[in-house]
């Protein structure tokens, strides 16, 4: 019976772990402020886990340190500096109690190698205290958790990875012109993956690739504001679909952000996608692409459902993937511009059946047919081509 109890207690135990989410325990190289004031290039404002206690940093976190900005604490930066993973107090027992951690970037960047992640815990400033800090995952994300003045950044840099995780982070933060900008500029090749809404008021990404399947919140406090920019060279995958509180990119679940500017390429998955902004900025090489498959269900093209929300319509570059039905707006004509393209790359070349394209596109004396007319021997197509706007 007492054997019993002992496993009663060791599931208890670990189902707790599951339930509340703990993160990680510390490792050597961890850094935690050490004040309520912390300045990040001055060392002795940190204290780092050598790997039994807690002892005065010698150094300022770099790019290899995990870091922890305690409840009530903040950190600010003087000039560009860099982490690995960094954590955000909410709280002390809970995120109504001791305060919310901050990162103030002012005018700087932090280069982020890891994630970025929201706690809940007990400030400890013990020097040669040997206990871990106590760490329990919240998703209560504070209304300001990272500021910034004119040109202050979070930039994602590096490899492979989650940027966030469920039940870390959230879109919780308010809009605001002092809320943080984010740029994300992973090696080439490289794929960063939001597994949270993360707002910010501003967003860049300049290389590699990010990919989520939930709403990305450009918010800058103003409707019609916060922008969201793809660079040439680098990719934003969505699987978000929906016009309501699930669009691909807005400023809120009922507001528009301001203009979305693709120069590379947009990929977008979900069943009816939509993105709620002010207007569009297509440069020479923005790409479109839509990608579902049929094992996943059929696609309509880009759309919008928020008052003053913008209309895309007149693309440069389509690319249609995957092998499910892909469907134009029926109330929209389609256009492809000058020297633009509609590419098939899809996955069951030669089975006639597998592809069903209904579109009405005009061709506005575009390259309509690169990389379309060959594949289309080997699909079934449905579609019209006019020169003109009218028929």
């Amino acid at each position: 019976m007492q054997l019993n109890m002992n496993k009663l207690r060791i599931t208890v135990f670990l189902v707790n772990l599951l339930v509340f989410g703990f993160l990680k325990a510390q490792t050597t190289g961890d850094c935690r402020t050490a004040a309520a004031s912390v300045t990040w290039s001055t060392a002795g404002d940190w204290q780092t886990w050598d790997g039994s206690q807690w002892v005065t940093a010698s150094a300022a976190p770099g790019a290899s340190n995990n870091v922890f900005i305690q409840a009530g604490h903040t950190a600010t930066l003087a000039g560009n500096q860099s982490c690995n993973d960094l954590y955000i107090s909410t709280g002390t027992s809970n995120s109504s109690t001791g305060g919310d951690g901050q990162l103030a970037l002012q005018s700087n960047t932090l280069s982020v190698n890891g994630k970025l992640s929201c706690y809940i815990g007990v400030v400890d400033v013990t020097v040669s205290s040997s206990n871990p800090l106590s760490l329990t995952a919240d998703a209560t994300t504070p209304a300001l958790p990272i500021s910034k003045t004119s040109g202050g950044l979070l930039k994602f840099v590096g490899n492979t990875r989650n940027i966030t995780v469920t039940g870390e982070w959230s879109g919780n933060a308010s809009g605001s012109t002092s809320l943080f900008d984010i740029e994300i500029a992973l090696s080439a090749g490289q794929i960063g993956t939001l597994n949270t809404v993360v707002k910010a008021a501003k967003w860049l990404i300049s290389s590699g690739t990010l990919q989520t399947s939930l709403r990305i919140s450009a918010d800058n406090n103003t409707t019609g504001q916060g922008n969201f920019t793809i660079n040439t060279g680098a990719i934003f995958s969505s699987s978000e679909s929906g016009g309501g509180a699930t669009p691909v990119i807005s400023r809120t679940t009922t507001a528009i952000c301001g203009t979305v500017t693709i120069n590379g390429i947009l990929r977008l998955s979900g069943a009816s996608p939509h993105i709620q902004c002010a207007a569009y900025s297509l440069g020479s090489n923005g790409t479109v692409e839509y990608s579902r498959s049929n094992s996943t269900g059929n696609q309509t093209f880009l759309n919008h459902s928020f008052t003053n929300a913008d209309s895309l319509v007149v693309y440069n570059h389509i690319i249609l993937s995957g092998i499910g039905t892909k469907t134009t707006l029926a109330s929209s004509h389609t256009t492809i511009s000058a020297n633009g393209s509609l590419t098939m790359n899809g996955g069951g070349i030669g089975c006639w059946f597998q592809w069903f394209i209904f579109c009405q596109f005009y061709r506005n004396n575009s390259h309509l047919f690169r990389n379309f007319v060959s594949n289309c021997l080997n699909y079934r197509v449905v579609y019209q081509l006019s020169k003109s706007h009218h028929k």
